[in-house]
C-alpha cells in the first residue's frame, strides 16, 4: 500500500509540468485542474454512468456545461443521478453558478424528484386539453376572453 501511495504521489505534479513544458502556449493543465479532471472521471464511472446514460442521452448537454458547474456539483452531490438532475437543469434553464449553488441550497433536486405521488403516471394534460376542445366543439362553445 506505501508503496502505491508513493509511486502515484508525484504523478499529476509532474503530468503538470510535462504539459506545461511541451505545449507552453496552453492553459488549463497545472495539478489542481488535473487533480479535479481525474475526480470528475472517478465521480461519474461511479455506477458507469458514461457508458449508459451519459453518452447516449446527455453527451452535449454534459459537455456544454461549464468546468466551474461541475467542481460545484462533485462537491455538493452525493450520487450521479443528482449530478445528472443538476445538470440537465443547467442546460435547460441556462444557469449561472451562483443559480446552480442557489438551487442546490435550497435542495431542488430533493423537492422534484423526492415529491411524493400517488399517481403511477404523470397526468396527460395534453390529452385532457384536446377532450375539452372536442366538448367545445360539440356544444358549439367559445371561450370568453378576460378584458
Amino acid at each position: 500500500m506505501l508503496c502505491r501511495e508513493a509511486w502515484g504521489d508525484g504523478f499529476l505534479k509532474q503530468l503538470s509540468s510535462d504539459l506545461a513544458e511541451e505545449f507552453p502556449e496552453m492553459k488549463g493543465f497545472p495539478y489542481r485542474n488535473l487533480k479535479s479532471i481525474r475526480q470528475l472521471y472517478l465521480y461519474y464511472s461511479q455506477e458507469d454512468m458514461i457508458g449508459k446514460q451519459l453518452v447516449s442521452q446527455l453527451e452535449s448537454a454534459f459537455f456544454s456545461v461549464p468546468w466551474g458547474h461541475h467542481i460545484l456539483i462533485m462537491q455538493r452531490c452525493k450520487a450521479v443521478n443528482m449530478a445528472m438532475f443538476y445538470i440537465r437543469q443547467i442546460v435547460e434553464n441556462n444557469w449561472s453558478r451562483t443559480v446552480l449553488d442557489w438551487q442546490m441550497d435550497s435542495r431542488l433536486y430533493e423537492r422534484q424528484c423526492k415529491a411524493v405521488s400517488n399517481f403511477s403516471q404523470p397526468f396527460p394534460f395534453g390529452a385532457l386539453a384536446r377532450r375539452m376542445g372536442e366538448v367545445r366543439q360539440l356544444n358549439n362553445v367559445t371561450p370568453k376572453m378576460c378584458n
